[in-house]
This record gives C-alpha cells, sequence and structure tokens, in this order.
C-alpha cells in the first residue's frame, strides 16, 4: 500500500493532523489502507482549548469538555504511535495563536517522540508566511521536501 504524508495549512492543517493521529478519520476519508508516515502543518489549529470561546470553534467542535471537541482537538488525539509531524507556525501569526502549535508540540514530545517531530518557528512569521513555502522556493520548501521524501522512503 502506498505511504501518504498529509499537508495542510491552517484549518487544512488542523484536518490532515486529526486524519494523521486516529485511525477512525481514515476510515471515513476511505484510506484505511494507505498508511500515514508523516503530517505537515502550517499555521494549523493543533489546540483547540485556547480558543474555546471563539463562536466558529464552538459551532464546529462543540463544548469544551465534550466528546465532540475531543475528537476534533489534535492535541487531544496524540498518541505513542502517532506518526511523525513537521510543524510550521510563525509568532505573529493573528488567526492562529503561536500558542497553539507550542502546546500541540508540547504534548507530542511526551506523548509520541520529541525524535519523530520538527517544529520550524517563523520568528515575526503571520499566518500566510506559514504557507509561502508552498509557492516560493527555498530553503524552507527544501527542508519541508526532503523530510516527506524521507518519511516515504523510509515506509
Amino acid at each position: 500500500h502506498q505511504p501518504v504524508v498529509l499537508l495542510g495549512m491552517s484549518a487544512g492543517g488542523h484536518i490532515a493532523s486529526l486524519v494523521g493521529l486516529d485511525d477512525q478519520w481514515r476510515v471515513q476519508a476511505g484510506w484505511i489502507d494507505r498508511p500515514v508516515v508523516g503530517v505537515i502543518t502550517s499555521s494549523a489549529v493543533l489546540d483547540l482549548y485556547p480558543m474555546r470561546r471563539n463562536p466558529l470553534i464552538r459551532r464546529l467542535a462543540g463544548r469544551p469538555g465534550s466528546t465532540s471537541f475531543q475528537m476534533a482537538n489534535p492535541v487531544e488525539r496524540i498518541h505513542p504511535q502517532a506518526p511523525p509531524f513537521f510543524v510550521i507556525h510563525g509568532t505573529k501569526d493573528g488567526l492562529t495563536p503561536y500558542q497553539l502549535a507550542e502546546r500541540f508540540c508540547q504534548r507530542y514530545k511526551s506523548t509520541a517522540s520529541a525524535e519523530r517531530l520538527r517544529f520550524e518557528t517563523l520568528s515575526n512569521g503571520s499566518h500566510l508566511d506559514a504557507g509561502r513555502w508552498m509557492y516560493i522556493g527555498g530553503e524552507l520548501q527544501r527542508r519541508v521536501l526532503n523530510q516527506a521524501e524521507e518519511w516515504v522512503r523510509v515506509e
């Protein structure tokens, strides 16, 4: 079965992380036979709890503490066998605060593995800066693509 590297920015990174972390989401997507060998997120909503008062988060995920909220919260889905993650986030992101990525990475290190995590901090980077590597070549694009290729090769 062909391995999959999931990639997403902002809400797409939220979805990619959920699909990567929970087999249930992969079953619903019809990908259960395709192993997720890595997840790359840019400016993703990786921890819903700090945004729990946001009306959109409440509407989509439900009340904090509810089963639906926990199922929709990537930081709550981390487990010891979680696939590797490459998290990219800017410190000046005005839409998805940098602290969401920090909290996710801290939990990932303690629950899964520090060795399987790459956390790329973009100093003074905005929400869109974290996704710019996808369209403009450069060092970050090279590192992301090399990492994805390595994950697929190892599988």
